[in-house]
């Protein structure tokens, strides 16, 4: 299914010279919720970048890959608190937080690089997992072991980008060729259907505290970002069409499709019916299923089949 644009591109530019950001990209970026989108840069550092593009230096060390984190004890994974996690040009992981414009680590988790390629990369509760072509690979904590493929999904590739999900055990995994997927970390399994922008794109990322997904995009020398709605947007209603032919005192079902710019289904979206003419419909409005139709019955009366009738959907905004 297609994301729908949203906003953008947005060129990503230093608010304090007034200079695009060149597209070096050292590391691996990741976004993070209340910060922005946390970019390496060689020759100029790391960068806060803001959905609008606005970009903040923070720090000089630019070789970091970025990852997430489960941080905290107790019996339930998925209650431990997510956070985030790097590791450095020596191999070093830590807890980190942006406080300001201060990059900055606390605790060490392990002494090996878990993730090669500057890929993201999560450390959970159990184990370490890494995106890697068309599937997620796992190490354990210990490091006593290499990694092993966890689990594949066909139609997926280049896989390379994490991000939280909205859900506590589901993770977002973004792909070089503009794909998202839903992956749940407690299963060790995939959820739902392949996403996509595209686009090709440095990397593809969910914000759970706005609701969309945010993609970097190489232009040459410079970089842009551009935010893409989380649900098909509405841009067409299907006439409303009965089942059958309306006939006298019967009742008919009455359905129309809502569909996004790419002709995908919009899901949930509340259609609003209008009737002008004889008869009554059971519903002034509808929700539409999975397939993008919503629907509703035209009750006609005993004396009146053959009166003219107008029958209107429109989505409810």
């Amino acid at each position: 299914m297609a994301l729908e644009l949203l906003a953008g591109p947005f060129a990503v530019t230093n608010k304090l010279t007034a200079a695009a950001v060149g597209d070096s990209i050292s590391g691996s970026p990741i976004w993070i919720d209340g910060r922005g989108l946390v970019l390496p840069i060689i020759n100029e550092g790391v960068y806060v970048v803001q959905l609008d593009g606005a970009a903040y230096s923070v720090i000089d060390d630019r070789s970091l890959t970025y990852g997430l984190a489960l941080i905290g004890t107790g019996s339930d994974p998925i209650g431990r608190r997510r956070w985030h996690g790097l590791a450095d040009e020596l191999g070093t992981f830590g807890e980190w937080d942006i406080d300001g414009v201060t990059l900055y680590k606390s605790d060490q988790f392990a002494s090996d690089t878990p993730s090669p390629l500057g890929h993201n990369y999560a450390r959970l509760h159990d184990r370490y997992i890494y995106p890697i072509g068309g599937r997620i690979d796992w190490k354990p904590l210990d490091l006593s072991a290499g990694w092993v493929a966890e689990a594949s999904l066909a139609g997926l590739a280049n896989a390379a980008s994490l991000s939280w999900g909205t859900l506590r055990d589901e993770i977002i995994v973004g792909t070089s060729d503009g794909r998202v997927v839903r992956y749940d970390w407690v299963a060790k399994a995939f959820r739902g259907a392949i996403q996509t922008i595209g686009l090709t794109c440095k990397g593809i990322w969910w914000s759970a505290l706005h609701g969309v997904y945010l993609s970097l995009h190489d232009v040459g020398s410079t970089l842009e970002l551009r935010v893409w709605a989380a649900t098909v947007r509405p841009a067409s209603v299907s006439p409303p069409a009965p089942d059958a032919t309306i006939t006298a005192g019967l009742r008919t079902r009455i359905t129309a499709r809502v569909l996004g710019a790419n002709s995908d289904p919009c899901e949930g979206e509340v259609v609003a019916w209008t009737l002008t003419g004889v008869g009554a419909l059971t519903q002034a409005a509808s929700y539409t299923d999975a397939d993008g139709y919503a629907e509703t019955y035209y009750q006609a009366p005993l004396d009146g089949a053959s009166a003219a009738i107008d029958i209107t959907a429109e989505v409810a905004i």
